[in-house]
């Protein structure tokens, strides 16, 4: 938990947009439930001309009047209704999404400013030892390498997070609201896919950090080549140049490889769990809407809510190996702001 509050630490001077961002995440949620809600009056008032049957018990008062409304209206007046209220929820969604993607965006590119000028601010103040010790290219690579990956935390994934845990949060609540029975079939399956995630994300966390460190000794060789280009020319030593980063730009690929590979089982993983309790779902309800116990419409909203779920869990997954990535990268960077001058000037010196 520590480690997670250093790395937000950086965008603690933005915690107000972040906010005001997670309000508009929530609107944009709740008019994807209602996009998506509107499968059920479609579905039975307007192409069966059934009425709208949930299995579960009360619903809220305002909820029981929308369905009563419904199931009174002719199919006409249904499919009029619609085709007004949609494209305005759409038109509105639309503008939310926007903004809120733009102010996340907007974050992340001012962490990304901040936390350079700290870093370039403190290697200034540091003593010459302190260089020394050093190589050049792993202290670039901290600058450049290390604070993208958090940027990807703090804008990308933390968008993610917060967006996507809307969604898993509203789409539950959904789906209970349709069929209690069933959705506690679907919570029995979330601690299958939560293990992988948490073994999985703490080997990409350690291949995160072994990866930066490479970065960094590709940038060193880079800059000793570079800058001493006359001497490797003077002793004709291109090809050995060439044959070290060669090495080291193998090692990063194979380090780079071996997190896709995780990223992509777990993704995967995610995805065949879920597949495999929509089946059984499917089996079940699919019962219920044959005796005629939840209509065919509730049933098909509960589907859709159901497959809904799987993109956000298999996204919250995809966040889970950014933030082990960017925590790594916060490490090696928190290791620079915190280190002390060995030599301290004096107060009022002369």
């Amino acid at each position: 938990m520590q480690d997670y509050k250093k790395l937000f630490s950086f965008a603690r001077p933005y915690y107000g947009i972040l906010a005001l961002s997670g309000v508009f995440m929530g609107v944009v949620t709740l008019l994807d439930m209602f996009r998506l809600s509107a499968i059920v009056p479609v579905v039975d008032r307007i192409f069966t001309n059934k009425p709208i049957i949930f299995t579960s018990g009360k619903f809220p008062e305002f909820v029981e009047k929308i369905l009563n409304l419904l199931n009174a209206y002719p199919p006409l007046k249904v499919l009029q209704v619609i085709l007004i209220v949609m494209p305005i929820a759409i038109i509105i969604r639309a503008i939310f999404e926007y903004w809120q993607s733009y102010l996340m965006s907007d974050v992340g590119q001012k962490v990304i400013r901040d936390v350079r000028n700290q870093v370039y601010s403190k290697m200034q103040s540091l003593s010459l030892d302190y260089f020394t010790q050093k190589r050049s290219g792993e202290l670039v690579s901290r600058i450049t390498n290390d604070v993208k990956l958090i940027e990807n935390a703090v804008s990308y994934a933390l968008t993610d997070l917060i967006y996507q845990g809307f969604q898993v949060i509203c789409f539950s609540c959904l789906i209970f609201f349709i069929n209690w029975r069933l959705a506690m079939v679907a919570i029995v399956v979330l601690p299958m896919v939560a293990v992988p995630m948490t073994v999985i994300g703490k080997t990409l966390r350690k291949l995160s950090k072994k990866s930066q460190e490479k970065m960094a000794d590709i940038n060193s060789v880079l800059i000793e080549t570079l800058t001493g280009v006359r001497i490797v020319r003077a002793f004709c030593a291109e090809k050995r140049e060439q044959e070290k980063f060669n090495k080291q730009n193998h090692e990063y690929y194979r380090l780079a490889m071996k997190s896709i590979k995780r990223m992509l089982i777990l993704g995967n993983t995610t995805e065949i769990i879920g597949v495999a309790m929509a089946l059984f779902i499917i089996y079940y309800s699919g019962r219920q809407v044959i005796n005629g116990v939840l209509s065919f419409g509730a049933f098909t909203l509960f589907m859709a809510t159901l497959l809904s779920l799987i993109k956000p869990f298999k996204k919250l997954s995809h966040v889970g190996s950014i933030m082990q990535q960017a925590l790594a990268a916060s490490n090696r960077i928190h290791e620079v702001l915190e280190t002390l001058p060995t030599v301290i000037e004096k107060k009022k010196a002369q």
